[in-house]
């Protein structure tokens, strides 16, 4: 990410100086947190315009809030307000930033105080309560039905094999079919590395290029998925094609630059040229796994570890280690029941 690159506002060097090396830090642990606390950072300096840090006030900071808590989206056709969680988000990223330029502050002025409220003091708009039928389709938005899973893979298949700039036949089949069999995030699919897919055993890692997990942390430590043995004829097959088309690529999905890997925003863009009569979302899939996984009554520790989710176990997070043998065996053993009519299409191409 480059947070070096000064948009127009009106700040001193010295404070965007200031501004660069916050947002570095938080790169190194999330590019997608940096971003945001840039947006949200820049967005605030822009309206106030004061020129440095130190000359925005509480009043500025408020003023600004409010017109957060006025902003509208369209959702369904209709103007409605920003969600309230989004509108405290901005505020909680702020609230950080300065907490942080505070301690630079008081080492000029001892008595600097910093210009965003605490928690609970300002209180924005609550969201509107929705209505039954938003209710029903936000629960209808949450998961696949196997038959709507279906679909999206057949149309996937059939309908859009070779529609990506890339040359590659099937390749957003492909990613499809990981997403649904092994439930991982579009990132950590689409930068997987071709040699870490390991055919024979059943399995790939990923989680170690830039940008590929939620989370950079603990960007040393891969993330392992498994995968059915159909799944694994199919790549096998994908990455023959591959390599007459990109023979020297490093990446399993490569973008229209064969050194770089195939960006999410890509993927969501074929997702939505598919025109199904309903959403289909890249975030689905791992949300549907794991759901009928929990259905099954897979236990929440296992869930976690197959799907490589942030471990909520004390006892499982430092003192259990699950090999990748184990974990193989895992995943044939917790792997959904109502999954098989897919299983069986797939095995049958």
């Amino acid at each position: 990410m480059n947070v070096e690159a000064k948009v127009k506002i009106n700040i001193s060097d010295n404070d965007w100086d200031f501004i660069t090396r916050y947002l570095e830090m938080w790169a190194r642990k999330s590019p997608g947190s940096a971003r945001t606390r840039k947006s949200a950072i820049c967005r605030l300096l822009s309206y106030a315009n004061r020129g440095t840090l130190m000359a925005i006030t509480s009043d500025d900071v408020e003023a600004y809030l409010t017109t957060i808590d006025r902003i509208t989206v369209k959702r369904g056709g209709i103007n409605q307000p920003v969600r309230l969680n989004y509108k405290r988000t901005q505020l909680a990223l702020l609230r950080s930033f300065f907490k942080a330029f505070s301690r630079k502050a008081r080492r000029e002025l001892p008595t600097y105080i910093s210009p965003v409220p605490e928690g609970g003091t300002y209180q924005f708009s609550p969201d509107p309560a929705p209505s039954l039928v938003e209710r029903e389709k936000a629960l209808e938005e949450q998961a696949f039905t196997i038959p709507q899973l279906l679909r999206v893979l057949q149309g996937l298949y059939y309908e859009v094999p070779n529609q990506h700039y890339n040359k590659v036949p099937r390749e957003s089949f492909m990613i499809g079919a990981l997403l649904t069999v092994c439930g991982p995030r579009i990132s950590e699919v689409c930068s997987i590395a071709l040699d870490d897919v390991n055919i024979k055993e059943g399995y790939f890692r990923t989680g170690i290029a830039d940008n590929a997990r939620k989370n950079n942390s603990d960007g040393a430590t891969p993330l392992y998925f498994c995968f059915p043995d159909v799944v694994a004829n199919l790549l096998s097959i994908y990455i023959r094609n591959l390599k007459l088309v990109y023979p020297s690529t490093e990446w399993l999905f490569p973008s229209i630059y064969p050194t770089k890997h195939l960006p999410t925003r890509s993927y969501m863009l074929t997702l939505s040229k598919l025109g199904l009569p309903f959403p289909v979302k890249t975030h689905t899939f791992r949300r549907t796994f794991e759901t009928f996984q929990a259905r099954n009554g897979v236990p929440l520790h296992y869930i976690e570890v197959l799907s490589n989710h942030a471990i909520t176990s004390v006892v499982m997070r430092h003192y259990v280690q699950i090999t990748l043998s184990e974990r193989r065996a895992l995943s044939e053993k917790y792997f959904p029941q109502e999954y098989r009519p897919i299983i069986e299409w797939l095995d049958s191409l």
